[in-house]
């Protein structure tokens, strides 16, 4: 299971045209509160904006992209993974921004069947690394990075956002038959990792 990122991923039209369509949604979505990104409740997530206040940021399901960029992600999928089964299984886009709450990614991993993850960076003023399996991956704009996200231990860099820091990521979800869920970190290290970084963010928030 290895992890990439590849840059200049998008045309600048591409790359346009996804903002706009982002801008777009934002502002005709109607939007509400809630943890754990909307998972507890049993609204259509597709038609809101989600704001996670614990995590700092809003979500976005189901951007209504074009064939041929949904198209483009999903052939780097299979290329990148080598899996010529995946199926996809939607997109959704977040950004981490201090106006939404204390932006953070605590040490985790998704829940669900076996999974492949697209993570690209849309735009950002921030360089904010993330972490698969303790080791540093730090995407720039209009890279995109694959994750197993299911398998991989995954977080942020705990870091304090000023004012007008933002980070905007759209994630591709791909789901594989026949990928099996192969947790390679223990379940004391993964403990002792998520404690230790809880402490750090936690100590930063509060001297910021």
């Amino acid at each position: 299971m290895n992890n990439a990122i590849s840059n200049n991923f998008l045309t600048k039209d591409e790359l346009f045209y996804i903002k706009k369509v982002i801008e777009s949604e934002i502002n005709k979505r109607k939007s509400f509160d809630s943890v754990l990104n909307g998972q507890d409740v049993k609204y259509n997530l597709s038609e809101y904006t989600v704001r996670s206040s614990d995590m700092g940021r809003i979500t976005l399901r189901n951007l209504p992209l074009t064939k041929s960029i949904s198209d483009k992600f999903f052939k780097y999928a299979k290329e990148i993974t080598g899996l010529t089964d995946l199926i996809k299984s939607g997109n959704v886009f977040a950004e981490y921004n201090a106006k939404y709450g204390t932006p953070c990614l605590m040490p985790h991993y998704d829940v669900g069947e076996p999974n492949v993850l697209l993570d690209y960076q849309v735009y950002s003023n921030i360089d904010w690394p993330l972490i698969i399996n303790q080791k540093e991956y730090l995407c720039k704009d209009n890279s995109v990075l694959n994750i197993y996200n299911v398998s991989q231990m995954h977080y942020r860099v705990p870091k304090v956002f000023n004012n007008n820091d933002h980070l905007g990521v759209l994630f591709f979800n791909y789901f594989s038959p026949s990928l099996k869920i192969n947790k390679t970190i223990s379940d004391q290290d993964f403990n002792d990792i998520a404690k230790e970084v809880t402490v750090c963010q936690k100590n930063l928030n509060q001297s910021a």
